[in-house]
């Protein structure tokens, strides 16, 4: 996780009105009470009831106000506080999360703490961050749904790193296909995938267009070079984003719109304008009555349905339209 040692020498020299703007730059809630330190006290000085931390940790690492519910979750497992972070540490809990959803699965524990330790998955990074370490500052720790701890630096976890048995494979396999940057990514496909909430235009999407045609973002995160990229938007799609992700299945790469609602709420976040699409379920078949039903979906038989693409499809699909009309007009009996 890549946790700092060197708190106890860590002043900032940020003032009261740039942290107050650093907020309003980045909208992080000012009634968590955002404070300047001073020069007198050092990180690891953080007065009760607040916590610590670095403008790095926005600027560089992707973190957004509200916070991922997935980050909340790893920094509570890990035991550790934000102010002991360094950027290139959380900047890996993020990519990991943004990695998933590009794929449509929702971010795992268990598969992070493999994540953190597999070196694959991860192309290449910028070797320094330049000045960073005195540009912090206190806010409530109220922002966070748990008491979050200063780990002590000889603190150790007594639980041993998973091995690929216990994990998805179907997720391994589609995930190592990816190995990307680790890099601050643009606000567009950060709203996208649910991480962030900066976006003003309600009624429209963003979209990722390269050489005139929709980029989806997994082909963002798997290029290198993105300065041809244009980022553009277009009116919200009933239930969906305006741009799919690709999603591995079997060796193959199909095209499935993400559902913005979906995603974002396991992020904890809001994206305006989405809701849950039922795009799947009203096309299931185009059978005509007395007809052998052949589902419409993309299920193999050399399916494990360890993917929860390709249990959704199932479900999905797995009724003929005659009793999916019969099982929607049904009522509650209490």
């Amino acid at each position: 996780m890549g946790a700092r040692k060197d708190q106890s020498t860590s002043f900032s020299c940020l003032t009261q009105e740039e942290v107050e703007a650093f907020c309003l730059k980045w909208g992080i809630d000012p009634r968590f009470n955002p404070e300047a330190l001073g020069l007198d006290k050092s990180i690891d000085q953080c007065p009760k009831g607040s916590i610590a931390l670095f403008c790095k940790h926005f600027e560089y690492s992707n973190l957004r106000y509200p916070l991922s519910i997935f980050v909340l979750n790893v920094m509570e497992y890990y035991r550790v506080s934000f102010g002991q972070l360094h950027p290139k540490g959380l900047a890996r809990v993020l990519h990991f999360e943004v990695l998933c959803r590009a794929v449509r699965y929702d971010p795992p524990l268990l598969s992070f703490r493999r994540f953190s330790v597999d070196v694959c998955l991860i192309s290449s990074m910028v070797t320094t961050l330049g000045s960073w370490k005195d540009r912090f500052f206190w806010f409530s720790e109220s922002i966070v749904p748990f008491k979050m701890i200063w780990r002590h630096l000889d603190a150790v976890l007594n639980e041993l790193e998973p091995s690929e048995d216990e994990l998805d494979s179907w997720f391994l396999k589609s995930i190592r296909t990816c190995p990307s940057r680790l890099r601050p990514f643009p606000e567009p496909l950060l709203v996208l995938m649910g991480i962030s909430t900066l976006w003003d235009k309600l009624d429209r999407d963003p979209v990722l267009m390269r050489d005139g045609q929709v980029m989806s973002t997994l082909d963002f995160l798997k290029s290198d070079d993105t300065s041809d990229v244009v980022f553009a938007d277009a009116a919200s799609a009933e239930g969906e984003d305006a741009v799919d992700t690709e999603v591995l299945d079997g060796g193959k790469k199909c095209e499935l719109p993400l559902v913005a609602g979906k995603d974002a709420k396991a992020a904890g976040k809001k994206v305006g304008g989405s809701k849950p699409s039922t795009k799947a379920i009203e096309s299931s078949s185009n059978v005509d009555p007395g007809d052998i039903y052949v589902p419409d979906w993309k299920v193999t038989v050399s399916e494990t349905f360890k993917s929860p693409t390709v249990c959704e499809d199932v479900l999905n699909h797995f009724a003929p339209p005659t009793v999916q009309a019969s099982l929607s007009s049904m009522v509650m009996m209490k």
